[in-house]
């Protein structure tokens, strides 16, 4: 498996991880220290506080994973460009007892 495809896969892990501790995050806000429900207007600001935080950084999130996706087709490419290449001298290596003979008669 290709590493930027591991790594991708490990960022979304840690991504919902972070999900996962947001959710439970909000579920503890709406009890203050003292074990009273916070008011809904309070809770409102802070989910919004959140959201725009989220919201900051969702074209940086896409940006990253887009720069993931098109470093991974041009790793694909490199790939196929060296296999070509390298097939492309086997040929030559191959033939090159017929490429001598030629150039000796010309």
């Amino acid at each position: 498996m290709d590493t930027s495809i591991k790594e991708g896969t490990r960022e979304r892990q840690e991504m919902m991880q972070d999900i996962k501790e947001i959710k439970n995050d909000l579920a503890q806000m709406r009890l203050d220290f003292s074990g009273h429900l916070v008011s809904d207007e309070k809770m409102a600001t802070e989910i919004a506080s959140m959201k725009n935080t989220l919201d900051e950084l969702a074209p940086a999130i896409r940006s990253a994973f887009e720069q993931r996706k098109q470093a991974s087709w041009f790793v694909s490419g490199a790939k196929w460009s060296f296999g070509i290449v390298a097939a492309l001298l086997l040929a030559i290596v191959a033939k090159l007892d017929v490429i001598l003979a030629w150039i000796k008669s010309h």
